[in-house]
């Protein structure tokens, strides 16, 4: 996003995570979010503390990345839901898609959604994860025709 600063001064990278995070903290109950976030920001400053990032490795709080093979997968039964924080997350997706979906056009929520995102986990591409769940069958090829034309800035 380079150094463009909003009106308030605020350079736009940081006011556009501060945003999408205020999306996913609405999902959090009122009644929870102060101590969620005190929490939330009292692990973030142990982290940052931190002075070996192996430390931080053997207690898990940091994972290196690993590659993916899905073939070793393939008949391995799917473990159950993991409880509060699968479904926590689960409201968070929901909640920052319906944002995308209901602030653009569809091809516009279509152009966001399914760009790669370098900064994501895995491959970056949201249809990598999408296609195959049950109830869902992701057009992969006009998929990456979407990333594309908004890659080249035509949608």
């Amino acid at each position: 996003m380079g150094n463009w600063k909003n009106v308030t001064g605020v350079p736009a990278e940081i006011d556009g995570w501060r945003k999408a995070l205020a999306l996913a903290l609405d999902c959090i109950p009122a009644t929870l979010r102060a101590d969620v976030l005190a929490q939330l920001l009292a692990e973030q400053q142990a982290k940052a503390e931190a002075r070996d990032a192996s430390e931080l490795i053997a207690a898990g709080e940091i994972r290196p990345f690993k590659t993916f093979n899905a073939a070793n997968w393939e008949g391995v039964p799917l473990p159950p839901p993991r409880g509060p924080e699968m479904a926590a997350a689960s409201v968070m997706v929901q909640t920052l898609v319906r944002s995308i979906a209901n602030s653009h056009s569809k091809q516009g929520a279509a152009a966001i959604l399914f760009r790669e995102h370098r900064r994501g986990a895995g491959s970056g591409w949201l249809p990598d994860y999408l296609d195959g769940l049950p109830g869902i069958t992701v057009n992969r090829d006009k998929c990456v025709q979407i990333a594309i034309a908004a890659e080249a800035g035509k949608s």
